[in-house]
C-alpha cells in the first residue's frame, strides 16, 4: 500500500482533451489493444496464455487466469519476457430512463483517468437499466474480468446497485466494489456499516478520487484496506472504516476531459444526453442536496460548443438536458450559447432543456429563447411566504410574473416548465392549491408537481426533526407529513397533482380551460373537475389513475404522467374533447372555446382515418405512378401523427409544431427532417425555407392538413414556391378539412385573424393562379364527431400546368423515382474522414428494409455506408447477389477500399454481382491522406486496393471519387497527374465538392469557395483530358467549369435539364438571365447558405 500511495502522489495532471485520432502526439494503439470504449480489437496476434491455452488480443483464455492465479497470487506478477495486461475497472450506470444512454458522471471518471493514467488501468463503462435483474448485470460485469467495480448511485437506483454488489461478492468475493454519486456521498458511513458487500464510498466530486484509486489499482493495491487514506473516500479496512481527508472541488473545470470529445461516449440518433456547462449553485435551498454547497465554476464555453458539434456529427434527433443549476446566471455567456446552439443545428429535431430562476429572464433573453428547440424549467416550488422562508428560498414575485409574461408574448415557440412542491414545512393543502392556482395563471406548457423529499444530503433530511418533517427511511425519502401538512392532506395533494398534471399535459384540453374567461381563481377546481370526468369516460384515464395509486413511492415521484394524450386511441380523444366541451359550456365558454375543441376533435377524427385500412391505398392512388416508398416525395404534416408519415417511409419530411402538437421530451421519428413552428407561418422568409434547396427535383409534394394555416394572402405565393421546386413531371397532393385551425392554437398573434378554412373551389382557383392544373376530380372523406358533427376532408392532386402526361412521360417519372436507390447495411467505418457527410448518423437499415429495397430490382443499386466492406464476411456478398437475383443491372459498391487489396475478396464480390467499385480516395500522398481520414499508415493499403481492383475487376469496373475540400483543393492538378501515373488503366475519376453535412457542419472552413477551387479544378480536368482520364464533376455550376462544361454530372446525366436527382441545388438571381440555365442545376443550396451567390456568373 505504501508503494501505491507513493504512486498516487505522482499522478499525472490530465490534459483538457485528448488529441484527435491520428493527430501528432497521440500514442498509437498496438494491435490487439482495446479501443476508447473498452471493446476488444480484432486482428491481434495470437499468443500463449498463462495457462498454456491460446488467447487473442492479449485476453487470457477462459480458465487460464484462475490456474495462473493459483501459481502467482491473485494478480499477474511481472514475469521475464511476459507482457502483463493492465487491470480492468468497470463503471456501472443503472439508469432509470432508457432514453439516457450515458451516465455523464461515469464518462467524466473514465475520461479523466484515461488521460491521467495513460493505459495503466483499463476502464469500461457498462450502462444498464435500473430494472435489469442484478444477476444479469453481475454477469455482464464479470465478463470483463474486472479487479474493481464502481457504481454511480442515485435515489432511483441505489437498491438495484446494492443488490448487484451482493451478487458480485457472491460470485467473486475478492472483487473490489465502490459507490459514488449524490446518493452515496451523504450516506457513506451507513452504507459501509450496513452493507458488507461495499468496500469503499467516494464522496463529492469523483474525477480526481477515481484517478488516484486507479493508480493504486495499477500499483497492485487490493483489499483489505484498498483506498484507505485517499482524499474524498471512506474505505473499509477489515473491521475499521477509514476516512480520507476532504477533497477540495476542482477549481479549473477545463482539466476534466470531455467524454463527448475523447471517444468515451458514442451518440446515437434519438439519444437523450446530459450536457454540463457549469457546476455549483448560487442558492442554498434546504430541500436540495444538489450542487448548492459547491462554489460556482464554469467549463469553457468553447468546450460546450465542441461537444454539441461532435454529437451533431454523429447523430440527430437529440434531446439535451443542460444540468447547470442556472445556465442564465451569466447572461452574456448564455446568449452566446443560445445563438451557437441554434446555429449549429438549424431546423433539426434537436432540443435543449435549461433550468433557471425565472426572474432572470429579460426581453433580450426572451427573444433569444423563441425557438421550438428550447424549453425552460423554473423551480418555483411555492409562492407562499412561510414555506419560502423555512426552506431559505428567495422569490421575487413581481419580477417572476413579468418574466413569465415576457416569455408568453416574445417567445411563443418556447416551452415553459414550472415546478411546484407539495408537503413543504409551514405549507398546507390550501397554500399548495394557491401556489398551483398561481402557476396555472402563468399558462405554462408543462408542470412538474412532485411531493417534497427529505434527501439525506439536504437540510430537510439531515435535520428532519428540526423542521417538523416525518419521512420514509428508504429512497425516495418522501415526506409523509409535517406539522402543518397532515398525512391525509398529503395524499389529497398527491391526487390533486396527478389529476392536474394529466389534464394540463393534454394540450387542447389545457388551452380550452385557459380560455374560460370566468375561470380566474378557479383553474385548479376546473382541472380537478375535468379529470374526474375523464376518469369516468375514458378507460385509459381510469387505468392511469389505478396504476398511479398502486405504484411505489419511487414510481409516483418519477412517473407522474402515465396518461399521454397523443397515445390515446382516437375514439377516446374524441370522447375527451366532448367531456371538455360539456364542462366548458357549463362554465360559460363561448364560440372561441367551441372552435378550438372542434379543431381538436377534427384532429382526433383524422387520426382515426389514418389508422383505418383506407388511408394507405388512397395516398397510393393520389401519388399516381410514383411509388409510395420513393425518396423523391416531400411530406409536410403535423408533429404527432407518426402513422401518417409511415405511408411514405423514405420521404423528406417537414413537421409543423405548435404548443399543442409537440412533446419536448420525445425524439422525433424523423430526426433528419425539417421542423417549422406554427408561429413561423406568419413570417414568409421562414416559410420559404421549407423548400430551400429544391430545384425541379421533387416528384411529389404532400401537404397534409397544413394548407389552411397559411394566411390567405400567402397561399398563391406558397403554391408557386412549391411549383418551382417540383419536377416538370411531378405532382402536388394536398388535403384539408372543413373545420380549420382555431386561432387560439397560436400563442402569438394570429397572422390572419378571422380567416375562414379553405374551400375546394377556393383552393382550385389558387392552384390555377399559381401555375398548377388540377388532375381529376376532388375526393372527399367524411367522419362525424359529437361536437363538430360531420367533418369532411377534400383531397386534390395537381400537376404543373402545361406538363405533358403521355405514357412515355409516366415511364420517365418511374425511372427517376428508381434512379440509383441506395442501401446502407452498416454505419460503422474504419476511417473518420473530416468531410464525412453521415458519420454514423441515423440507424442501420433492418434486414426487412434491406430486403425490400434490394428486391425492387431496377437499373442500379448503390451499396453505401459506413464502410460496407466491413461486412465482407457477414452479408455483403449475399446482399449483392440478392440485388442481381431481383433483376438489378448495375450494383455499385461505394467503398474506401478496405479489405479490397486481396484479389480473392474482389473476385468474391464480383461473383456475387457487384459490377462497379467506386473508391473514395481524398489524397495522393500519405500525410494528407492521414490528415483527411484521421487514420495512420493506411494510405499504402488503399493504393494497393485500387491497383488490385484495376487488375482483378478491370478498368471498366473501377472508379475513383475525390472529395474536394479546402485542404486538398489547391492540389487537385497534382492528384490528377498522380492518379493517372499511379494507376495505369484507370479510366474514370469524379471530383465532388464537399457537402455541408455531418462533420462539416462543425467545421465550415472545409468548404472552399467556388472561385478558389474552380481554377485548380479546371487545371485538374485539363490533366485528366490530356492523360486519357474521363472526369466527372459534381457541386460546381457550369459558370465555374468554363471549357469543361461537358464534365458536369448534371449535364451528362440529364442533358435535357430534367434534374430529378438535383435535390440540393438551386437557381439564384444570377441564373435568371444565364443562357445555360436550362441545362445547369445551379450551385448547392448549402453552399449558397454558407458563402452566398456572389460568385455566380450569367453566361
Amino acid at each position: 500500500m505504501a508503494a501505491g500511495r507513493r504512486a498516487a502522489r505522482g499522478l499525472e495532471r490530465p490534459p483538457a482533451a485528448r488529441p484527435p485520432r491520428g493527430a501528432p502526439g497521440r500514442p498509437r494503439r498496438l494491435r490487439g489493444s482495446r479501443d476508447a470504449r473498452g471493446r476488444r480489437r480484432r486482428g491481434g496476434v495470437r499468443r500463449r496464455g498463462p495457462g498454456g491455452r491460446r488467447a487473442r488480443d492479449g485476453r487470457v483464455a477462459p480458465g487460464a487466469r484462475a490456474r495462473a492465479a493459483g501459481r502467482r497470487g491473485v494478480h499477474d506478477a511481472p514475469g521475464r519476457g511476459r507482457r502483463v495486461s493492465a487491470p480492468t475497472a468497470v463503471l456501472v450506470g443503472l439508469r432509470y430512463a432508457e432514453s439516457y444512454k450515458h451516465t455523464l458522471a461515469l464518462g467524466y471518471l473514465k475520461a479523466y483517468a484515461d488521460a491521467a493514467l495513460r493505459g495503466k488501468v483499463r476502464t469500461v463503462i457498462l450502462e444498464r437499466g435500473a430494472r435489469t435483474p442484478p444477476e444479469r448485470v453481475a454477469a455482464d460485469v464479470l465478463a470483463e474480468e474486472p479487479a474493481f467495480v464502481g457504481f454511480s448511485c442515485y435515489l432511483w437506483n441505489v437498491d438495484a446497485v446494492l443488490a448487484t454488489c451482493r451478487e458480485l461478492k457472491r460470485l467473486r468475493p475478492g472483487l473490489l466494489t465502490a459507490l459514488g454519486g449524490p446518493e452515496a456521498t451523504p450516506r457513506a458511513e451507513a452504507l459501509l456499516r450496513e452493507h458488507p458487500e461495499v468496500d469503499l464510498v467516494a464522496r463529492g466530486e469523483g474525477e480526481e478520487t477515481y484517478a488516484e484509486l486507479m493508480l493504486l489499482l495499477a500499483a497492485g493495491a487490493r483489499a483489505p484496506g484498498f483506498g484507505t487514506g485517499v482524499a474524498g473516500t471512506l474505505a473499509r479496512d477489515g473491521a475499521r472504516l477509514v476516512a480520507g481527508p476532504e477533497r477540495p472541488h476542482i477549481a479549473d473545470l477545463a482539466r476534466i476531459p470531455s467524454p463527448y470529445l475523447d471517444g468515451t461516449f458514442r451518440v446515437r440518433t434519438g439519444d437523450s444526453l446530459v450536457l454540463e456547462t457549469s457546476r455549483g449553485c448560487p442558492l442554498t435551498c434546504r430541500f436540495c442536496d444538489w450542487q448548492n454547497k459547491q462554489p460556482r465554476r464554469w467549463f469553457p464555453k468553447e468546450r460546450a460548443l465542441a461537444e454539441v458539434a461532435a454529437a451533431a456529427r454523429q447523430a440527430a434527433g437529440l434531446f439535451y438536458f443542460v444540468s447547470d443549476s442556472d445556465v442564465f446566471a451569466d447572461k452574456a455567456r448564455a446568449e452566446e450559447l443560445l445563438d451557437a446552439f441554434a446555429r449549429l443545428t438549424r431546423d433539426q429535431a434537436i432540443h435543449w432543456h435549461f433550468q433557471t430562476t425565472l426572474a432572470r429572464i429579460d426581453e433580450g433573453l426572451a427573444r433569444r429563447l423563441d425557438s421550438f428547440k428550447f424549453s425552460l424549467g423554473a423551480g418555483i416550488e411555492t409562492v407562499q411566504r412561510a414555506p419560502l422562508r423555512r426552506m431559505a428560498r428567495g422569490f421575487d414575485r413581481a419580477r417572476t410574473e413579468r418574466a413569465a409574461e415576457l416569455l408568453r408574448t416574445l417567445a411563443p415557440r418556447l416551452s415553459v416548465h414550472i415546478q411546484l412542491i407539495h408537503g413543504l414545512p409551514d405549507d398546507d393543502l390550501a397554500g399548495y392549491r394557491g401556489s398551483l392556482e398561481w402557476a396555472l395563471a402563468r399558462k405554462p406548457d408543462v408542470l412538474f408537481l412532485p411531493r417534497a423529499l427529505a434527501l439525506p444530503g439536504a437540510d430537510f433530511g439531515r435535520e428532519a426533526a428540526r423542521y417538523g418533517i416525518r419521512h420514509s427511511a428508504a429512497p425516495p425519502y418522501e415526506v409523509t407529513a409535517t406539522e402543518s401538512f397532515s398525512e391525509a392532506d398529503m395524499r389529497a395533494a398527491d391526487r390533486l397533482a396527478f389529476g392536474v398534471l394529466n389534464v394540463h399535459r393534454s394540450g387542447p384540453l389545457r388551452r380550452a380551460l385557459e380560455m374560460l374567461e370566468g375561470a380566474a381563481e378557479r383553474r385548479v377546481e376546473l382541472h380537478e373537475a375535468l379529470w374526474e370526468r375523464l376518469k369516468a369516460a375514458l378507460p385509459s384515464a381510469a387505468r392511469a389513475h389505478a396504476l398511479y395509486e398502486a405504484g411505489s413511492a419511487l414510481s409516483q415521484v418519477m412517473e407522474q404522467e402515465p396518461f399521454n394524450w397523443w397515445a390515446l386511441p382516437p375514439a377516446e380523444r374524441v370522447r375527451a374533447v366532448g367531456e371538455t366541451a360539456a364542462l366548458c359550456r357549463a362554465e360559460g365558454g363561448g364560440a372561441a372555446v367551441e372552435g378550438l375543441l372542434r379543431a381538436a376533435e377534427a384532429d382526433a377524427l383524422w387520426a382515426a382515418f389514418v389508422e383505418s385500412p383506407a388511408f394507405r391505398p388512397l395516398v397510393g392512388r393520389l401519388l399516381g405512378e410514383l411509388p409510395a416508398d420513393s425518396d423523391r416525395v416531400q411530406w409536410v404534416g403535423w408533429e404527432g401523427f407518426s402513422r401518417e408519415w409511415g405511408v411514405c417511409p423514405n420521404a423528406a419530411v417537414t413537421h409543423v409544431l405548435s404548443s399543442l402538437h409537440y412533446d419536448h421530451f420525445a425524439a422525433c421519428p424523423h430526426p433528419h427532417g425539417r421542423h417549422v413552428h406554427l408561429e413561423d407561418f406568419g413570417e414568409w422568409e421562414k416559410v420559404e425555407r421549407l423548400f430551400a434547396g429544391g430545384h425541379r427535383s421533387v416528384l411529389a409534394v404532400v401537404l397534409s392538413n397544413v394548407y389552411g394555416i397559411l394566411p390567405e394572402a400567402k397561399r398563391v405565393p406558397f403554391l408557386r414556391l412549391v411549383r418551382e421546386c417540383t419536377h416538370t413531371l411531378g405532382r402536388l397532393v394536398l388535403w384539408f378539412d372543413g373545420a380549420g385551425r382555431s386561432p387560439h392554437e397560436w400563442r402569438g398573434p394570429h397572422p390572419a385573424p378571422g380567416q375562414a378554412p379553405p374551400t375546394p373551389e377556393g383552393v382550385r382557383r389558387e392552384l390555377a393562379e399559381a401555375g398548377w392544373a388540377c388532375e381529376g376530380g376532388a375526393r372527399t372523406v367524411s367522419l362525424s364527431g359529437p361536437l363538430a358533427g360531420k367533418v369532411s376532408w377534400t383531397f386534390l392532386t395537381a400537376v404543373p400546368a402545361g406538363a405533358a402526361r403521355d405514357p412515355k412521360a409516366v415511364e420517365r417519372v418511374r425511372s427517376f423515382a428508381q434512379d440509383e436507390p441506395c442501401v446502407y447495411p452498416t454505419l460503422r467505418c474504419n476511417q473518420d474522414c473530416v468531410f464525412c457527410s453521415s458519420p454514423g448518423e441515423g440507424r442501420e437499415q433492418t434486414q426487412a428494409e434491406l430486403e425490400a429495397l434490394v428486391g425492387r430490382g431496377g437499373p442500379t443499386l448503390s451499396i453505401e455506408g459506413g464502410e460496407p466492406t466491413l461486412l465482407l464476411r457477414r452479408g455483403l456478398p449475399e446482399l449483392a447477389a440478392a440485388a442481381k437475383a431481383a433483376g438489378t443491372r448495375e450494383v455499385v459498391l461505394c467503398t474506401n477500399g478496405a479489405a479490397l487489396e486481396r484479389p480473392e475478396a474482389v473476385r468474391a464480390l464480383m461473383k456475387a454481382g457487384v459490377t462497379e467499385f467506386n473508391v473514395n480516395l481524398p489524397a495522393h500522398e500519405a500525410a494528407l491522406f492521414d490528415a483527411l481520414t484521421r487514420t495512420r499508415d493506411r494510405f499504402p493499403r488503399r493504393v494497393a486496393a485500387v491497383r488490385n481492383l484495376l487488375a482483378t475487376a478491370g478498368p471498366g469496373r473501377t472508379r475513383l471519387t475525390h472529395v474536394v475540400c479546402s485542404r486538398n483543393a489547391s492540389r487537385l492538378p497534382e492528384f490528377a497527374a498522380w492518379a493517372a501515373g499511379a494507376f495505369p488503366g484507370l479510366r474514370r475519376v469524379a471530383f465532388n465538392l464537399v457537402k455541408v453535412l455531418g462533420y462539416v457542419r462543425a467545421d465550415l472552413g472545409l468548404v472552399p469557395r467556388l472561385s478558389e477551387a474552380g481554377p485548380p479544378l479546371r487545371e485538374a480536368l485539363a490533366v485528366c483530358r490530356a492523360r486519357g482520364l474521363e472526369a466527372f464533376v459534381d457541386g460546381f455550376p457550369l459558370c465555374h467549369l468554363t471549357g469543361f462544361e461537358d464534365r458536369s454530372v448534371d449535364l451528362q446525366k440529364f442533358p435535357g435539364g430534367d434534374y430529378a436527382h438535383s435535390f440540393e441545388k438551386t437557381h439564384r438571381a444570377a441564373c435568371a438571365s444565364c443562357a445555360r440555365r436550362a441545362v445547369c442545376a445551379g450551385p448547392r443550396e448549402d453552399y449558397v447558405e454558407l458563402h452566398g451567390d456572389g460568385e455566380l456568373r450569367s453566361l
